[in-house]
C-alpha cells in the first residue's frame, strides 16, 4: 500500500475557491449536514418550545446544525420558538435543535445555549436581534474569548522531536510495538516517515494511517498526517468518513486561530473539500480535507472516500530537499 507522506500544501491553496455552504453532499446519500429548509415529514410541536439562554445577549441562528454554517437569524436571550420536531434529530453531533424563528422559517441552533419547555399554547415570544453595532461588536467579543489553539504536534508526539522520540511516543499513544512502525523514505523531498496503522482513531472511523514526517536538515518532526477511509481501509462507509470530517472540523472550530488564512469549508478545483483550515499563534497549522471521486456507478458505495488530516509545523517553508537555482 503506497502511502503519500507529505500533502502539496501550498498547491491546494492556490485552487481552492470560498463557497458559503457548510452542508456539502459528495453523493444525495452522504449528507454533511441537515437541509434547514422545512420538509413536507417535519412539522412544529404544539406542545415544545425553545428557550434561548445564551450568555451573551443574543443566540446566532444556522442554516444547518454545525458552528461553520452560514448565519441566518439571529433571536435575543429569553426568546421562546417553536420547536420542528423530526424525531429527535439533533444534527450530526445531536447537539442542535431545528426550529421556526419565523413562519416557514427554519433554522438550528445549538443545544448549550438554549433548552426544550413544554407549553400549553403557541404563545411565541421570538425576538430577532437587530444586526447593527452592537451585535457586531458582541460577536467579535464572544469570538476573542475563544481559547487559542495550540498545534504542536499529534498526541505525545510534538514538533522538533527525533525519530526515536517520536517511536516512544506512538508506543506511548497507541501501545504499537516497533516492529509494526514502517519508515518511509520520500523519493523527491528526501525526507524520511514513520508511519502506523491505528484502529478506531475516532468513534466509527474505522482503520487509519498515522505518517510522522522528519525534515530533510533538521531530521526532526515536522509535521504529521492522518488519513482515514480508502485505502486505508476498505471496509468503512462513505458516510462514516463524512461523519469524521464533520466531528473534527467542529472539534477544531472551538478553538481560536489567526484570521489570515482561516477557511472553514472550501471547495476545491478537484472536486474535494477543505473542511478547515487555521494557524495557531505560532503559524503551526491544522489541514483538514476529504476526497470527493466519482462512483463507478450510481451506486454510493462504490464511493471511496479519502480524509486527511495534516498537522504542519511550518507551512510555506517546509524542510523539505530543493534544487537550488543555477545548480542545473
Amino acid at each position: 500500500m503506497k502511502i503519500q507522506p507529505n500533502f502539496n500544501f501550498d498547491a491546494a491553496v492556490s485552487k481552492f475557491v470560498l463557497i458559503p455552504l457548510l452542508a456539502v453532499s459528495i453523493s444525495s446519500t452522504l449528507v454533511f449536514a441537515q437541509d434547514s429548509n422545512l420538509s413536507s415529514g417535519a412539522k412544529v410541536s404544539e406542545e415544545y418550545f425553545i428557550l434561548i439562554e445564551t450568555q451573551g445577549q443574543s443566540l446566532n441562528v444556522r442554516k444547518d446544525p454545525s458552528a461553520f454554517s452560514p448565519i441566518v437569524g439571529k433571536l435575543l436571550k429569553g426568546s421562546e420558538v417553536p420547536l420542528v420536531d423530526i424525531n429527535g434529530d439533533g444534527g450530526t453531533d445531536g447537539n442542535w435543535y431545528r426550529v421556526e424563528i419565523q413562519k416557514r422559517k427554519i433554522g438550528w441552533i445549538s443545544k448549550n445555549y438554549s433548552r426544550k419547555i413544554k407549553k400549553s399554547n403557541r404563545t411565541l415570544t421570538a425576538r430577532a436581534a437587530n444586526p447593527g453595532s452592537n451585535d457586531r461588536v458582541l460577536d467579535k467579543t464572544v469570538k476573542n474569548t475563544k481559547p487559542w489553539a495550540n498545534i504542536d504536534g499529534f498526541r505525545s508526539a510534538k514538533f522538533g522531536m527525533s525519530q526515536e522520540a517520536v517511536r516512544d511516543a506512538i508506543r506511548k499513544d497507541f501501545f504499537i510495538p516497533d516492529r509494526k512502525i514502517t519508515t518511509i523514505n520520500h523519493p523527491t523531498e528526501q525526507t524520511k516517515s514513520l508511519a502506523v496503522t491505528v484502529d478506531k482513531l475516532l468513534p466509527d472511523s474505522g482503520k487509519s494511517r498515522v505518517v510522522y514526517v522528519f525534515g530533510y536538515q533538521s531530521k526532526l518532526l515536522i509535521q504529521v498526517n492522518i488519513q482515514t477511509g480508502h485505502p486505508v481501509d476498505i471496509n468503512v462507509t462513505p458516510q462514516q468518513v463524512v461523519n469524521s470530517g464533520n466531528l473534527l472540523g467542529n472539534h477544531f472550530f472551538k478553538k481560536r486561530y489567526q484570521k489570515e488564512g482561516l477557511v472553514a469549508h472550501a471547495k476545491l478545483s478537484d472536486g474535494s473539500i477543505l473542511i478547515f483550515r487555521g494557524k495557531d499563534k505560532e503559524g503551526r497549522m491544522i489541514l483538514l480535507r476529504v476526497s470527493n471521486p466519482q462512483p463507478v456507478n450510481e451506486n454510493a458505495k462504490d464511493l471511496k472516500i479519502t480524509l486527511n488530516l495534516s498537522y504542519i509545523e511550518k507551512p510555506g517553508r517546509p524542510d523539505t530537499y530543493k534544487l537550488k537555482d543555477g545548480d542545473f
